[in-house]
C-alpha cells in the first residue's frame, strides 16, 4: 500500500467475515504496523479465517482540512497465502559424481505433490545429467513449500567410445574388426565378463553369431600432478583462501606448492602433470609478470601437448597491462574494478559441481582488472557493465588455459558458494584427459549359414556325337553352372562334349542365396566315343550300382525312344517290362525282387543289349 498523506490522514486495512455487515481493521498508520507516506507492504496471518468466505478492504480517511497534499492511496500485489509445506529435504541414494551412463536417485521428503527443479513430478528421481537439483513440495491443502536444499550432480568426462561398425558374413568367411578411433580398447565376452584381449583390431573367424563389447581404458596421458604458483613471501593479502580452495578440491598432500623465488619450472613441465595454477594478485603480479616474460612460450608449449594452465591476477602493484600470452590474451589494468559478477554461461560445468554455486556473486571488489583476446569462452562478467570479462577459458592445442582477474574469494559474497566456486574451477581444470573410461560398445558380427546345394549331372553319360546337351539338375534353382565345356546362352547351360573331348569331366554348380553366401556342388559327366550313332549297344549304356539293394539306375548314352526295358528271371520268367521314351535316365525298383542274378534286356530299333544283374 502507499500514497502521500498528512500526519493526520489515515490508511486501514480491514476484513470482513459476515459479507460486509461489519469489518474488523487488521492494520493502520494510527495503530501500526502502516506509516504515511510512501510505499509499504506487510503479512497477517490469515489461518483463523480458514473455510469462510472474507472481504478484504482497504481505507483511507483524509483529514487534511488545511491543504491539497492528499495524492492518493495505491494498492499494489495482494497476495492471499493458506499457508507454507515444510521445507523439504533432499537424499541422495549414492554418489552424486559418477561416469556416464550411471546415474543417482534423489529423493525428496514425503508430500502430496512434488515439483522438482527439472521438471518432474515424483516424490524420487533418477538423475543421469549434470545439473543442480531442488523440489518444492505441496501439502494436502495444496499450499507449497520453500525450495529445498540444493544437491549438485556431476557426470564426469568419460574416454571416448569406440567407433566400428556391426559386420554380416557367410559360415567360413572371416571379418576384420578395425576400430576408427585411437585409445586403449579392451576387448569382452560379455558385460562385465571375460577380457579377452587388448588392441585395436581383431580377424574374427567364428563359425556363429558373436557380440563383442569394447571399452577404451585410455584416459588420457596427462597427469596426476597439480601444482599452485605463488610468491614464497606472503599469499596475496597475506590470506590462505587460495589455499583453502586447492585444499577443498584436491584435499590437502594432494597438491604441491611452487614458488616464483626458486622455480625450475620447465621441469614441471611434462605430461606427468595435468594441472599448474599461476597466482599473482596483489603485489604478487610483478613476479608474475616476470615470470611469464621468462616462460611463456614454454607453457604454451606445454598446454598445446595436453596440459591445463589457471592464470589469475587481481593487481595491485603494476604499472600497465600484463600480456597472458596465448595469441595476445591481455590483463586489462589499471581498469575499474568489478564488484558485482554474472555470467553469460550459467551451464558451464564450473557452476555444476562438485560443489553448489549461486550467481551473481559479489564484492568490494571481486577483480582488480579484465581480461580481452581472441578466442575467449567467457565465464564471468561484470554485472553492470557485461563486456568487461573477469574470467574466461580458451584451447590451446590439445589443452586449455583459463585468465582471470578475480581477487581472493575472502573479499567476495555470498560464504560458502564464492570459495566453492573457485574450488570448482580447479575441479574443472585438473580433469586432464578423461576421469572415465568409456562405456561399453557392443560389436556383433552375424553369421549366416552357407545354403544348401545339390547337383546330380542329368545326363552324367554323353556320348561325344550329342554335341550339345542342356545342364540340369541344380539345386535350389538359379545357380550357375561351370566348368571345361560349359556355355551359357539364352538363359540356360549346356555341356559341349565336343569340346571336352573323351573322359569323366566334373561341372560344378554355384548358386548365391538373399544374404550374399555362396556354396557349390560338383557332379561329373563322362563323354564316350559311342559306336554308331543312337546304336544300343553295351559302350553306350552303364547299369549301376550292380549289385543292386533296391534300385537299379541305368543311363544310356544319348535320349532314347520307344525303348522297350525288361528283367528276366533266371529261368527265362518276365518279371518286369516297361518302355524308355525321349529320356537317357531310367530307374527301377528292385526292393520287391528275391535275391538272386536276373537278367536285364534292352530293346529299341538300332539294337539289343542282355546283360546280367544281381539282386542282393
Amino acid at each position: 500500500m502507499g500514497g502521500n498523506t498528512c500526519w493526520y490522514d489515515a490508511l486501514y486495512f480491514e476484513i470482513s467475515n459476515n459479507g460486509g455487515i461489519s469489518y474488523t481493521t487488521i492494520a493502520s498508520s494510527e495503530s501500526g504496523p502502516l506509516v504515511n507516506g510512501g510505499w509499504h507492504s506487510f503479512q497477517y496471518n490469515l489461518s483463523s479465517y480458514a473455510g469462510q468466505t472474507i472481504i478484504i478492504k482497504f481505507r483511507f480517511n483524509s483529514k487534511d482540512g488545511w491543504g491539497n497534499a492528499y495524492d492518493g492511496i495505491y494498492v499494489d500485489d495482494v497476495m492471499v497465502i493458506q499457508g507454507f509445506a515444510p521445507t523439504p529435504t533432499i537424499t541422495a541414494q549414492g554418489p552424486v559424481v559418477f561416469c556416464p551412463g550411471d546415474s543417482v536417485i534423489l529423493s525428496s521428503t514425503s508430500a502430496s505433490k512434488y515439483q522438482w527443479s527439472n521438471g518432474d513430478t515424483t516424490q524420487s528421481i533418477v538423475v543421469t545429467n549434470s545439473g543442480s537439483y531442488s523440489v518444492m513440495i505441496f501439502d494436502g491443502n495444496g499450499c507449497p513449500s520453500e525450495s529445498s536444499n540444493i544437491i549438485s550432480v556431476k557426470v564426469l568426462s568419460a574416454a571416448p567410445a569406440p567407433i566400428l561398425a556391426n559386420d554380416t558374413i557367410c559360415y567360413g568367411d572371416s571379418s576384420a574388426l578395425v576400430i576408427g578411433n585411437t585409445g586403449i580398447f579392451e576387448w569382452f565376452d560379455t558385460p562385465g565378463g571375460n577380457l579377452l584381449f587388448t588392441g585395436d583390431s581383431m580377424m574374427f573367424n567364428g563359425t556363429t553369431t558373436t557380440t563383442y563389447y569394447i571399452q577404451n581404458a585410455d584416459t588420457g596421458g596427462f597427469g596426476p600432478g597439480v601444482y599452485y604458483l605463488t610468491s614464497q613471501n606472503n599469499e596475496p593479502w597475506w590470506d590462505n583462501s587460495n589455499i583453502d580452495a586447492m585444499d577443498q578440491a584436491f584435499g590437502p598432500g594432494n597438491w604441491t606448492t611452487l614458488y616464483y623465488q626458486n622455480v625450475n619450472i620447465n621441469s614441471y613441465l611434462n605430461n606427468s602433470t595435468c594441472f599448474i595454477y599461476v597466482e599473482g594478485s596483489d603485489c604478487n603480479d610483478v613476479l608474475m609478470e616476470q615470470f611469464l616474460i621468462s616462460n611463456l612460450s614454454a607453457l604454451e608449449a606445454w598446454v598445446n601437448s595436453g596440459g591445463h594452465l589457471f592464470l589469475n591476477s587481481a593487481p595491485n602493484c603494476l604499472s600497465s597491462n600484463m600480456n597472458f600470452g596465448f595469441g595476445n590474451t591481455t590483463l586489462n589494468y589499471p581498469y575499474s574494478w568489478p564488484g558485482d559478477v554474472i555470467s553469460p554461461n550459467p551451464n558451464h560445468p564450473v557452476f555444476v559441481g562438485p560443489f553448489n554455486t549461486i550467481l551473481p556473486m559479489s564484492g568490494g571488489s571481486y577483480a582488480h582488472a579484465t581480461v580481452s583476446g581472441t578466442s575467449l569462452d567467457t565465464i564471468l562478467v561484470d554485472q553492470w557493465n557485461p563486456n568487461d570479462v573477469v574470467l574466461a577459458e580458451k584451447t590451446w592445442g590439445n589443452g586449455k588455459v583459463m585468465f582471470g582477474a578475480m581477487t581472493n574469494h575472502n573479499f567476495h559474497n555470498p560464504a560458502p558458494e564464492v570459495g566453492n566456486f573457485r574450488a570448482n574451477v580447479l575441479t574443472y581444470l585438473s580433469e586432464c584427459g578423461f576421469a572415465c573410461v568409456s562405456q561399453l560398445t557392443p560389436v556383433t558380427v552375424v553369421v549366416n549359414p552357407l545354403p544348401v546345394v545339390s547337383y546330380e549331372a542329368n545326363p552324367n553319360l554323353i556320348c561325344i556325337s550329342s554335341s550339345v546337351v542342356q545342364l540340369t539338375g541344380g539345386s535350389p534353382s538359379g545357380g550357375v553352372y561351370t566348368g571345361n565345356g560349359v556355355l551359357y546362352g539364352g538363359g540356360n547351360y549346356y555341356f559341349a562334349s565336343n569340346i571336352v573331348g573323351f573322359g569323366t569331366h566334373p561341372v560344378v554348380y554355384t548358386y548365391t542365396d538373399n544374404n550374399g553366401c555362396v556354396n557349390s556342388d560338383t557332379s561329373y559327366i563322362t563323354v564316350y566315343d559311342c559306336v554308331g550313332i543312337n546304336e544300343l549297344n553295351t559302350e553306350n549304356v552303364s547299369v549301376f550300382p550292380n549289385p543292386a539293394n533296391n534300385e537299379l539306375n541305368i543311363q544310356f548314352g544319348y535320349m532314347v525312344s520307344n525303348t522297350k526295358i525288361e528283367i528276366l528271371s533266371y529261368n527265362g520268367q518276365l518279371v518286369y517290362s516297361s518302355f524308355a521314351d525321349n529320356t537317357n535316365t531310367v530307374q527301377l525298383d528292385l526292393s520287391q525282387y528275391h535275391k538272386g542274378l536276373y537278367l536285364l534286356r534292352l530293346t529299341s530299333d538300332n539294337g539289343e543289349v542282355n546283360m546280367k544283374i544281381m539282386k542282393q
